[in-house]
């Protein structure tokens, strides 16, 4: 339902249209305290389109085993992208939908955040900060999440295509049953960007 109310959203504005890709990779991920066994393979896809004004669409689906020795993990990813200038920072907001499953049980949760970046030479770093703002099935206390991300595309030639290595880090607290504890996840993948205009 969210992503196709983002392609109409996209259609009704065409003029913001002056560039686009789409990219799929595949890599491994982990974890520090949230119940999982690491390392898990993973695979993200993103669709982007427009340029100075960007919308950006990410999927991921992760395998993670979890202490249950079953279970996996999506999470759809909405952001709009604004460069004020050329010098390449950025702002970006976004609102995130997650689902996680444990086998014998499953979450889900729905978080909305803002940050910055700086953008170069077909790399990228971004900083967000991310707020759960509801839930559903858990029973979990949720600081603010941190998260970092660092892409470099690398094009291949004359042609369309690119090469894409990206990493990820996300940090945050949380109380559960009266124990406050931290964790992280991490994941680095590479994949295949096509870009057209």
């Amino acid at each position: 339902m969210k992503s196709s109310a983002i392609f109409l959203f996209i259609c009704l504005i065409p003029g913001l249209a002056s560039a686009q890709e789409l990219a799929g990779n595949i890599g491994v991920s982990g974890s520090y305290n949230m119940g999982e066994l690491p390392p898990a393979p993973t695979f993200q896809s993103t669709f982007t389109i427009g340029d100075r004004l960007r919308l950006e669409d990410g999927f991921e689906f992760n395998s993670m085993d979890k202490y249950t020795h079953a279970g996996w993990y999506i999470k759809d990813s909405a952001s709009m992208i604004f460069f004020p200038s050329d010098s390449g920072f950025f702002v970006v907001g976004s609102a995130d939908y997650s689902h996680r499953n444990g086998g014998i049980w499953a979450k889900d949760g729905v978080s909305v955040g803002f940050g910055g970046g700086f953008e170069k030479n077909n790399t990228q770093y971004r900083v967000s900060i991310k707020e759960r703002i509801k839930s559903w099935n858990d029973n979990i206390i949720y600081s603010p999440f941190t998260e970092l991300m660092v892409r470099g595309d690398y094009p291949l030639g004359q042609s369309n295509w690119s090469v894409r290595v990206q990493s990820g880090l996300g940090v945050f607290k949380y109380i559960q049953n009266e124990n406050k504890r931290m964790a992280f996840y991490v994941d680095s993948t590479a994949g295949l960007v096509y870009k057209w205009q």
